[in-house]
């Protein structure tokens, strides 16, 4: 008699996958078909658009987006302020354009640009650290380990791709829990 029993190892195979799901069910922003019941068991607010759509969005833009410089968002270069060659300062009008461009609802895009303001200033290519470990980017400031997974950091700097991954991320304008300047209040200076 070789080789090992099938039932004793089958089990620990079955345990094995059992516990990495869980891991990653719990612990990460994969989205699954039942996240509403993962939302009521951790008191979150039911999700109204699944985040799988998000997994589901092209990299493009949803409607072609040209956001022409105006006299208030001007390109910034490297020489005194550190900032990446081809960056720019985008007006709080042109936020407003380039949400609802993206498709985001007309209805909240001065909510939407405001918050957009108190984040990043208007910076397309704004990072920070974000506590999680992950890295905030771009107009929104976007979370590569929270709204912003599944991009990299150059994607996200692309102000359209910020636009349309905040869009998603928000359900819409619908839950801007994920953004602090939200939480805390600071944006209401930019309304």
């Amino acid at each position: 008699m070789s080789g090992t029993p099938a039932l004793p190892a089958s089990l620990i195979v079955a345990g094995g996958y059992l516990a990495w799901f869980g891991i990653h069910y719990w612990r990460t922003d994969v989205a699954w078909p039942s996240d509403p019941v993962k939302a009521v068991l951790t008191g979150r607010p039911i999700p109204t658009a699944g985040p799988d759509k998000m997994r589901e969005m092209p990299l493009g833009p949803l409607h072609p987006i040209t956001v022409a410089p105006t006299p208030t968002s001007n390109a910034i270069g490297t020489a005194s302020g550190g900032l990446l060659s081809g960056a720019r300062v985008m007006s709080q009008q042109d936020i407003r354009t380039l949400w609802t461009s993206a498709g985001g609802n007309p209805a909240v895009a001065n909510t939407a640009a405001a918050i957009a303001m108190a984040e990043s200033s208007g910076r397309t290519d704004a990072l920070s650290q974000n506590p999680d470990g992950g890295t905030n980017v771009g107009l929104w400031q976007l979370d590569t380990r929270g709204v912003g997974a599944g991009y990299s950091v150059e994607q996200l700097r692309d102000p359209a791709t910020n636009a349309r991954v905040a869009v998603m991320g928000s359900l819409n304008g619908a839950n801007w829990s994920p953004w602090q300047t939200y939480v805390e209040g600071t944006y209401r200076k930019f309304l």
